[in-house]
């Protein structure tokens, strides 16, 4: 098992042993690095968050159209089944 790689308070590296993977104990956590998340995320492109409204008017009418048709049938569905 690895050692810790922190700091005591009197300036020498740690002893105690932490698990594969990990570089710090639970004693010295606070002395890793913090990563800064915004920095993590990939920058996000204009289009990325456009909404179908944005785009085209076109686009936009049938996806509403098609709403509508499908709200509308499962209107008809309930009303034929009497589910309430």
């Amino acid at each position: 098992m690895p050692q810790c790689t922190g700091n005591t308070k009197s300036g020498s590296r740690c002893k105690r042993l932490v698990k594969e993977g990990e570089k710090f104990c639970g004693v010295h956590a606070d002395q890793a690095p913090h990563v800064d998340q915004a920095a993590e995320e990939p920058a996000h492109d204009a289009d990325c968050c456009e909404s179908l409204l944005d785009r085209d008017p076109v686009d936009a009418l049938v996806a509403v159209a098609v709403g509508g048709v499908l709200l509308g049938a499962a209107l008809v569905f309930r009303r034929i089944f009497r589910i309430l």
